[in-house]
């Protein structure tokens, strides 16, 4: 774990996977798999040196509360992440490329849409 990473909730971890070398960039977030982690995403991170690589980790991992895991708490998840990329707005980027795939493109997606219907 890196020194800034960040433990919004009990529910939500933000990992920092990689220290980009350049600012500037929109910074990467994966989102976590079915089973809560983002370490899978730690070779691709390893790879983009340019970006600042951050992970969405699910608090079950440490917290042991199984309901965050459920499709049915996809959007007070979202909101979950929402909340700790605010909490992260001194540290990274104002931009965000998301990452994700099947449960984590699931909550990329709400994510997403959050965001847009914010603006």
């Amino acid at each position: 774990m890196h020194s800034n990473d960040l433990q919004a909730s009990p529910f939500v971890r933000m990992i920092k996977l990689v220290v980009g070398k350049e600012r500037g960039y929109p910074s990467l977030l994966a989102m976590p798999s079915t089973w809560g982690t983002v370490m899978h995403y730690q070779g691709l991170a390893r790879s983009l040196i340019d970006f600042d690589v951050w992970g969405a980790e699910n608090g079950y991992l440490t917290s042991g509360h199984t309901h965050m895991l459920d499709v049915a708490n996809i959007k007070p998840y979202c909101d979950l992440i929402t909340t700790a990329l605010e909490a992260l707005a001194e540290d990274a980027a104002s931009r965000f490329h998301l990452l994700g795939g099947s449960f984590g493109a699931i909550l990329a997606h709400c994510l997403s849409t959050d965001i847009l219907l914010a603006e």
